[in-house]
């Protein structure tokens, strides 16, 4: 039987993946978390197999929970699945090694599959997220982007200024000292070539993370 713990921070997504799970005769879903801390804590506790994430909740998110959870001894397998399917964010949660990667769009059978697949120790990328980081390699070897640039810590402070959060409720959710957050935020803005935290917005606007975060929220 494989074990499946649910990370969503919406009760009707986590209500419709368990409907969606109930007559799989091999899979049961021993637990929901509902913000990025609850997942550590359950990742702890309950052992899953596989581990099956949104990215864009309350908290620290999903991209903090994510890095967090793979320190854990055995690394637990981790299923993301998310409305970002720009090249950028799949490719470095899958370098962070992550198991998986499934489209929100994705359908019954092929989230099935997905977590059969990782729990057998492979790997499972949608195939509409493969084309988009295929896409992705391509247009960086051909004019790389500032945004490539930017490291894990980085990126994450991008996504969550993008979603709204100020540098307070950062330093607060991720459990770092504001110095440490300024600092992040400094070297992204200066790999962006840019003076402000609106610039770097408006930069993650047109490498498709703010409107991706947005699209999750409906």
């Amino acid at each position: 039987m494989i074990k499946v713990l649910l990370v969503d921070d919406h009760e009707l997504v986590r209500t419709s993946i368990k409907l969606l799970l109930g007559d799989v005769e091999n899979i049961v879903v021993t637990g929901e978390a509902k913000s990025g801390e609850d997942a550590i804590r359950l990742a702890r506790e309950l052992d899953p197999d596989v581990i099956l994430m949104d990215l864009n909740m309350p908290g620290m998110g999903g991209f903090e929970a994510v890095m967090r959870v793979l320190r854990n001894k055995p690394t637990p397998k981790i299923l993301i699945l998310s409305a970002y399917t720009s090249g950028l964010v799949p490719a470095r949660l899958l370098n962070l090694g992550v198991t998986g990667y499934l489209s929100k769009h994705a359908k019954r059978e092929d989230m099935i599959h997905a977590i059969q697949t990782v729990y057998s120790g492979n790997r499972y990328i949608d195939p509409l997220i493969a084309d988009s980081i295929a896409s992705f390699h391509t247009t960086s070897k051909n004019n790389l982007s500032s945004v490539v640039q930017l490291t894990d810590r980085e990126l994450q402070m991008l996504i969550l200024i993008a979603n709204g959060m100020d540098r307070n409720d950062i330093a607060k959710s991720l459990y770092l000292s504001k110095k440490k957050i300024n600092g992040y935020i400094s070297s992204a803005i200066k790999k962006l070539g840019t003076n402000t935290d609106a610039e770097a917005i408006r930069i993650a606007i047109q490498s498709g993370l703010v409107k991706i975060a947005s699209q999750t929220t409906q």
